[in-house]
């Protein structure tokens, strides 16, 4: 069988291409040639920015009587933390439901939203809610 100018041709561009394809893959294997073949290092395995992972602040404060150990917030149904403080920050990543537990049967106190970051938006505007023993709803916040 004989070889015609344009099997050269395409045997040649082949060849080449394979060359082109082995010696890129070796060459990613030392980090200066990698810089050069390729940005994605940089990314790999680093944190790009923090509060990605945070979500939007909400900030809770008691105003009316006193902190006790019975108050715990929960977010979507799930247990956020304790409301051991007099303002306490929540941070959200999504549509969320925020609620104040009260395990004290016959104290009360009063919660309000001190501030919302400005990505956020409440749908229930409530002001000041009074928190009795059970659940007590503070807010509906969508993103």
């Amino acid at each position: 069988m004989r070889k015609t100018n344009s099997d050269k041709i395409l045997f040649a561009i082949l060849f080449i291409t394979l060359a082109i394809v082995v010696l890129s893959q070796i060459g990613l294997l030392f980090p200066k040639t990698r810089s050069v073949l390729t940005n994605v290092e940089d990314f790999e395995g680093k944190k790009i920015e923090e509060n990605l992972t945070e979500g939007e602040k909400i900030v809770l404060s008691v105003c009316d009587g006193n902190v006790s150990e019975g108050l715990e917030i929960y977010v979507n149904g799930e247990k956020y933390s304790d409301f051991n403080e007099n303002e306490k920050e929540v941070y959200i990543n999504q549509t969320a439901v925020v609620e104040v537990l009260s395990n004290n049967d016959d104290e009360f106190c009063f919660v309000e939203i001190k501030s919302i970051s400005d990505k956020l938006y409440d749908t229930t505007k409530v002001g000041k809610v009074r928190i009795d023993k059970g659940f007590n709803m503070i807010g509906r916040f969508v993103k």
